[in-house]
């Protein structure tokens, strides 16, 4: 088996005085090829997910911030063409330095996602509020080192069976 994997990524910000501007967003695409009993080559995608993003802070007192955010996000092999989520919440800073950062954000979120896939209902398309509690740390060893580590809990109101948690 062959396999090829693409990504792209990139990730932008402005801090103006009391306030920060962010966007980005990424593209994964990934394929692999094998043979069939007959030897012809058959060429499979085995993930394709992307997401593009922009979030608003501003600044409150040293330590908190205040944010909205929208991310637009597909992922057809999680089982989604399209989620739509709006972020309302706070920032709050546990260390800023130049070469250690820590932070935690809570926040709500409205999500519109639109599922590859029908429920019983027929619905393919579901509104959800959401609680967002994320955490982040990122640390510069040294000039060209450095490392980031982040978790998130995002969990759904509307449908209580569906929560995500990633890192």
């Amino acid at each position: 088996t062959n396999l090829e994997t693409y990504n792209f990524k990139t990730d932008v910000s402005l801090k103006k005085e009391k306030r920060v501007y962010s966007a980005g967003g990424h593209y994964t695409l990934g394929t692999s090829k094998t043979n069939d009993d007959s030897g012809s080559e058959v060429k499979t995608e085995t993930a394709r997910n992307w997401d593009v993003h922009a979030k608003y802070e501003q600044v409150l007192t040293a330590k908190v911030n205040g944010f909205i955010a929208a991310q637009y996000e597909g992922d057809e092999f999680s089982g989604y063409k399209q989620r739509e989520n709006t972020d309302i919440g706070a920032k709050y800073k546990l260390h800023e330095g130049d070469d250690f950062n820590s932070f935690f954000e809570l926040g709500y979120r409205y999500t519109i996602e639109r599922t590859t896939t029908r429920n019983a209902d027929n619905d393919d398309v579901f509104n959800d509020q959401k609680g967002r509690l994320y955490y982040e740390m990122n640390h510069k060893i040294k000039s060209g080192l450095s490392y980031k580590f982040w978790t998130e809990y995002v969990k759904n109101f509307t449908r209580s069976e569906d929560y995500l948690i990633n890192f």
